[in-house]
Formats: C-alpha cells, structure tokens, sequence
C-alpha cells in the first residue's frame, strides 16, 4: 500500500551504505584536513522526530576531497544525492539534496562506526551506524555467496526486523523468533541458496502480516505453468504450449511427493495471521516457483519439477516442466474453451467497456497506474450511457495508492446518485484483492450503497501494513515490512466478506462462466 505522507517520511525507507576504509586500513589521526576515506559498508537506524526509528543505508564515495554518492529510498523519486563533505578530524560533515529539500549528517567516523546527527527540512534526530562490509549490497540480487555471508544477512535480518515493524512479536513470541533463528543459523552450512533463501523469507513471515516477506530474486526460476485449488483439487489451468497435456488436470504430487504434503512444507513461508485463503493462494504461486519448490526440498532442482497428473478416468501420467527466464515470452494454452470477459483484456489493468443487452458499464480494475485519468475517463463514459448498472472489477488488484482509490474513484462514484443505489453498483471482489484495492473495498462498502460480489478477500483489513523495505548487506535481498496498524472494518468479523458469496467451480472455470459477473446482471 503506497504511502500519502509527505516527502519527510520518505526518511522511514532509507536503507544505508556508508563509505569507511577496510578493516586492514586505519583511519588517519585527527587533523584539520584528513584524506578520504575508502570505500566500505556501514548499516544501522536512526530516531527521526517525524516518523520515528528507521534503518539507514548510505552509499557514499570520496575521491580527491571531493565527496558524492547519495541516500537511497524505495519510494518513487525519493533519492538524495550527497552533493559535498568534509572530514575534520573523525567528525565526518556529509550534505545531500532531494524531494526539494536540502539535508546533512555529522557524526564520529571510526574503524567499526558512524554516529551523530542528521537533519532535513523540518526533521532531524540521531543515527547510529555500524560497519558490516567493504562494498555495498549488489545491485541485483544473489543467492551465490558464501555460508559466512548468509550467516551475516540472517543476523542483519534477525536485528533489524523487529527494530522496524511495529509489533515484530505480535504472532510469534520473542523467545520463538529468536530459538528459530538459531536452528537456522545452525543449518546455513549445509545449505545452497534457494534453502538459505526460504530459511530466512521463514524468519520474516513469521513477523505474520501479509506485507512482511523477503522478496524472490529476479532470478526465481518460474516454471511455465500455473495451478489453482478448485474445492479439494489443485487443478493446472494454463501452462506453456510445450505442456500443452498438462492444461485441465489434477495435480497428484511433484517430484514424487504429494500435493497435501508439498502444501504443507510451502504454507511455511506464508503470513500466519492473515486468511487461509490468502495463504492457499500464495502456495499455488509457489508451486509453480523453480526457487521455492527447491529451497522447500520438494525439488532436487530449481530448472525444473515433474508434476503427477491425472484425468478423471485416466491413469496418472508425468509432466516435465522447465524454468524459463524472467523476460522469455511463453505461448500459454488455457483450460477454458474462451476467455472469460475479465480475461479478454489482458496486460491493460483499467479498462471498462458497456454491455447494452444488459444495460451495464463493466469496468476491469487491476491497476493503480494514472488512476485519476482512468477513473475520470470512466466516470464521464458512466454519465453519457447512463447505465442500469456499474460493476467494478477488483479481482486479482495487487495494490497501490488506498488514497487514490478513495478519492480518485470512491467518492466520485458515491456522488453519483444516478448510481450509487443497491442493486445498481456492484464490486468484484476475491482472495487476491490485495493492500490498497482491499482497502478500497471495504470502503466501497461503507463509503458506498455497492454490493461486494465473488470470494471472501484473503488479506485481513484489520492488520499492519503500509510497507517499507530494506536490503540486506550480502545477497542484496529486498526485506519488505509494515510499518502502519490500519483499521478498514469497523465492527464485526476481521475479514472482507461478499455480500454474494460466487466462488466458480471447476465447470464454470473451463466453461469461461463468471458466477459472481453473472449474480450482478441478474440482480433485481
């Protein structure tokens, strides 16, 4: 869920790498005019008096007296860029300029620590940064380093996590975070990367929100085809044309183990307090991820996974996927005979179209991208068919601005009397309606007279969220955390529940029937 804060709070994303000289170098003696110091890795936090404890991380670079580098932040075009320095002594002075605010830090500089204070704009508070390294994080992200590198990044992931979310032991006790980061820590030597991976992406789900997690690499090893759970059954609905035999069958086991056992292991590296649903959805993500079927041990690689396959009537056969790369274009075959209309569209995440033979305006909404744009376009199309009926469909919405949502497209639409009545707008909803597009709908709901169709939404609307990230020293791992304790449902159950509860059948899914379209255009 992005932020709407303001620039200052851009301070919460700073994840930091400062230049220091290598251990086997000394810093010079305190004089007034000190040479530079050499390139070097310090991590650590800060106390801002805005937003609070943060971690830092600054890259910085010294050549001939002359200081640059910058800040580095996650939030778009919240970078800062060290314009000058000096280096008096060990007093280190750094200034910085961005998001149209100028900033500087002075602090002690040592062999093993950088501490003092910063300030920028309005802000300012202390920092204590400590040496971890002689380079910054890569650039892109590994798994191939060294049994002593993940044991620094586990150790790096054990400290600074529950330093920034909220309420790090709010789903697991201190006692049993830190008793499984030592059998991790144990187990590191006798494992490769993607089990280092999925050891540590443990540690971070078990914080227990949804927005909490290690992010897979680029790297990841997607296997060509994709598995969804239709009541008991984990069923392949699409998969590359090369696996064409695959499509429609029931997955039995990979690689030998079955399908309730390889849930099981998988359902370790998901959030635990949010909903099964939201859970089991993420399982069939991974269960057709090269990385985490292998780091999981239900693999014996990550290129590729034999899925036991059957067809009612039939023998069980095998089928052999392999990985592909992240930017290598797959022709896909589907189990359904054609694309349902919220399928006919795909890659565009706004688009909205009428359907006059039932007197509607369908709008797919996937997308947060130049939202106000879209919603206007949609809105002023809605005032020249005046419909019957408005349906917007959120269905598979990752997130993005719950601001955006509310302002951009919510509150237009509730002061639309010509729609805003029941029975006349109608909100797609299902467990994959994630962050921001879950908050927007639960608004919807009490913004709004809309009835919520499809399944119940998998992300707890009560919950922390609001997501930061930092990087781990080593592998160059993105963490992601909450930061924020929100509150979208007022009373009653923790959840997102339809009022229609549509929830398509494995007939309807290959018949390209949509139950919960179908609730709404026959509403009356």
């Amino acid at each position: 869920m992005k932020s709407s804060a303001p620039w200052a709070s851009a301070i919460l994303l700073l994840t930091v790498a400062l230049a220091a000289p290598p251990s086997s170098i000394a810093l010079p003696s305190p004089s007034p005019t000190s040479a530079c110091p050499s390139s070097s890795t310090y991590t650590g936090s800060a106390s801002s008096k805005q937003a609070g404890q943060f971690a830092l991380t600054l890259t910085l670079t010294c050549s001939s007296g002359r200081y640059g580098g910058s800040f580095v932040t996650s939030l778009p075009g919240g970078s800062f860029t060290i314009t000058g320095g000096t280096l008096d002594g060990s007093v280190l002075t750094l200034q910085f300029t961005g998001e149209g605010a100028t900033g500087a830090v002075t602090g002690t500089l040592s062999n093993d620590s950088f501490s003092g204070t910063f300030s920028l704009g309005i802000d300012s508070g202390p920092f204590a940064l400590r040496r971890t390294g002689g380079k910054a994080p890569p650039a892109i992200p590994t798994l191939d380093v060294s049994s002593a590198a993940w044991h620094d990044d586990l150790a790096y992931l054990a400290r600074e996590l529950p330093l920034l979310h909220p309420k790090p032991y709010a789903f697991i006790s201190r006692s049993a975070f830190d008793a499984e980061v030592a059998r991790i820590d144990r187990e590191l030597p006798h494992a490769d990367g993607d089990e280092a991976y999925f050891d540590l992406d443990r540690i971070a789900t078990s914080i227990g929100d949804a927005h909490t997690y290690i992010e897979f690499p680029p790297d990841n090893a997607n296997l060509p085809i994709d598995i969804e759970r239709f009541g008991s059954e984990y069923r392949v609905i699409d998969a590359a044309a090369v696996n064409a035999r695959a499509v429609g069958a029931q997955v039995l086991a990979i690689d030998g183990i079955s399908i309730a056992t390889v849930r099981k292991k998988l359902l370790a590296i998901t959030p635990s307090s949010e909903t099964m649903l939201l859970r089991e959805s993420r399982v069939e993500g991974f269960m057709t991820t090269g990385m985490a079927l292998h780091g999981a041990g239900i693999t014996g690689s990550r290129d590729r996974a034999a899925y036991t396959l059957q067809r009612h009537g039939s023998k069980p056969f095998i089928v052999v996927v392999h990985a592909v790369a992240a930017n290598q274009n797959v022709h896909y075959v589907y189990a359904w005979r054609k694309p349902p209309l919220y399928a006919s569209r795909p890659g565009i995440g706004f688009w909205f179209v009428s359907l006059p033979a039932s007197h509607m305006v369908y709008c797919r909404f996937q997308s947060y991208e130049h939202l106000a744009q879209n919603s206007l376009a949609l809105l002023q199309f809605v005032r020249k068919v005046r419909p019957a009926k408005l349906v917007i469909d959120m269905r598979g919405n990752g997130g993005g601005s719950y601001t955006d949502g509310l302002n951009d497209l919510i509150l237009p639409i509730a002061a639309m009397p010509n729609v805003n009545h029941i029975g006349r707008l109608f909100v797609l909803i299902d467990q994959d309606t994630f962050s921001a597009a879950m908050a927007n709908a639960a608004q919807f709901r009490y913004r709004t007279h809309a009835l919520l169709v499809g399944q119940v939404i998998g992300e707890r609307p009560n919950s922390y969220q609001e997501p930061r990230q930092f990087v781990l020293p080593n592998t160059g791992l993105v963490v992601r955390y909450s930061t924020r304790y929100y509150a979208f449902v007022p009373s009653g159950p923790n959840e997102v529940i339809p009022d229609h509860l549509a929830v398509p059948t494995w007939a309807q899914f290959t018949a390209a029937d949509d139950p919960a379209l179908a609730w709404a255009l026959s509403w009356h």
